[in-house]
């Protein structure tokens, strides 16, 4: 490649939506400061390009952003579960569990109704997980009275993309999926909208198929 024709294909790349990033992995764009943010199929989030995904079983499937200790739960958007301050769980009734605040730390839980859970602290995750095959149809309610916290959640495939989450203001939020795509680890997230906090009760039905 001569020196001009080099030049040439650089300014195509820095003119082009994004910044080409390899060390990005699977977000290999950073987005851009002017123009387009993001090439086709690509949405800007906190500077980084991130994948549009089709949904799944009819429920969004987001990106999960595990880094980013700043972003509060809303009840628009995506959803963020990783990343918040941990702190001792210091007189919760679910102490011995703690911290689960993570997809790493995640408490593992088998089907059927399992009380005793709260939310301790602004920030606070709770994370669960279940194995599953493809196929296996699951159903979450998550049970709390709203008028002591208003309590959100999510369910997460393996891949760490949201495949359903309910984040309504009344008591009680529910998930589920009919068929999951793949075998491998579901995490169940809780957490508190807000600074809110809660305790609940967790209510976990699957089907194989």
């Amino acid at each position: 490649m001569t020196r001009s024709t080099h030049w040439i294909v650089l300014a195509a790349l820095l003119a082009a939506p994004g910044c080409y990033g390899p060390d990005l992995g699977d977000t290999p764009f950073r987005c851009a400061p002017t123009g387009k943010a993001c090439p086709d199929g690509y949405t800007c989030v906190k500077d980084i390009c991130v994948r549009e995904d089709k949904k799944l079983d009819a429920a969004p499937r987001e990106t999960q952003i595990l880094t980013d200790a700043e972003l509060a739960p809303s009840k628009e958007g995506f959803v963020y579960l990783d990343g918040h301050p941990v702190k001792p769980g210091q007189n919760c009734i679910d102490e011995a569990s703690e911290p689960n605040n993570s997809g790493d730390t995640a408490t593992k839980v088998t089907p059927g109704l399992i009380p005793d859970w709260q939310i301790c602290y602004e920030g606070d995750v709770d994370q669960f997980y279940v194995e599953l095959n493809q196929g296996d149809k699951i159903a979450v309610k998550v049970k709390f009275f709203h008028k002591n916290g208003d309590l959100d959640a999510a369910l997460v495939d393996p891949d760490g993309f949201v495949i359903d989450q309910s984040r309504s203001e009344d008591d009680n939020e529910e998930l589920g999926v009919s068929a999951v795509a793949k075998k491998g680890r579901y995490i169940i997230g809780v957490y508190g909208f807000g600074d809110d906090t809660n305790t609940f009760d967790l209510d976990i039905s699957i089907s194989i198929n």
